[in-house]
């Protein structure tokens, strides 16, 4: 069993409180940047980025469901089985990621029409241009918050919140970039998300290879499916994100 001390708390906790915020402020600022564009694309982001976030909550849930696993084996001193949910983590939250990211695609008319009833046709040309891009970007930040759980449960909170931060800074220049220099509109915005994600993905899952590292990943391509540690995790994760999206709906 792993004690925690005041300190060790604070110093977990406050990061963790940083990044959580710096990872709702990426929707928040493609919101901010659209503005000059108009009305029509900043209904389309802020009602995107409503499903986007859901979405990560999602992930986010599943994430701790799979550190929560790695912790109780590094608190029974079983440093390889913990490793090996790692895998299994990263396995899950890869597939689970891609099973949503391709109907979010595929079927992205018929799913906006479905959540947000009738919207005006620029709303949702520009609502579906976002989607499709952003939806990309599904198993990438999947991926990263799988990464920043298991540095979380190795004591390291820090880490993660740097990425975050410097994920966002990336977000604001890409967005200049996109929007205001090719004039890119939405779909400039959600390009620069898609990158800032899918950078912050490939740096946290590099950092996960060192053998230092309580947890750490020897090698992706060795990682195969175990269903018992796989229904652990999502035992876990799955209610729990959920129960998360359930009471941010109903607070809407």
């Amino acid at each position: 069993m792993i004690i925690y001390t005041k300190e060790q708390l604070k110093r977990l906790l406050i990061p963790l409180m940083f990044e959580q915020v710096l990872t709702a402020l990426m929707g928040s600022v493609d919101t901010i940047m659209v503005t000059n564009i108009g009305s029509a694309a900043i209904s389309a982001v802020s009602l995107v980025d409503s499903l986007n976030i859901l979405i990560i909550n999602i992930f986010a849930a599943m994430a701790t469901g799979g550190a929560i696993i790695c912790a109780q084996y590094l608190g029974s001193n079983q440093k390889e089985k913990a490793n090996q949910a790692l895998k299994q983590l990263i396995f899950s939250i890869t597939l689970i990621s891609i099973l949503i990211t391709l109907p979010c695609i595929l079927f992205r008319r018929p799913l906006l029409s479905l959540i947000f009833g009738s919207v005006e046709k620029n709303v949702m040309d520009n609502s579906l241009s976002y989607l499709f891009i952003t939806a990309l970007s599904y198993p990438f930040i999947a991926l990263y918050n799988a990464g920043a759980a298991s540095f979380r449960t190795s004591q390291n909170s820090r880490l993660p919140m740097a990425i975050a931060f410097g994920s966002n800074i990336l977000n604001i220049l890409g967005n200049i970039f996109f929007i205001f220099t090719l004039n890119l509109g939405v779909a400039g915005a959600a390009l620069s998300t898609l990158l800032s994600r899918i950078i912050s993905a490939a740096i946290i899952l590099i950092l996960l290879k060192q053998p230092k590292q309580d947890l750490y990943i020897d090698s992706y391509l060795s990682i195969r499916p175990e269903i018992e540690t796989i229904t652990k995790i999502l035992k876990i994760g799955i209610p729990t994100g959920i129960e998360n999206d359930y009471i941010k709906i109903v607070r809407v």
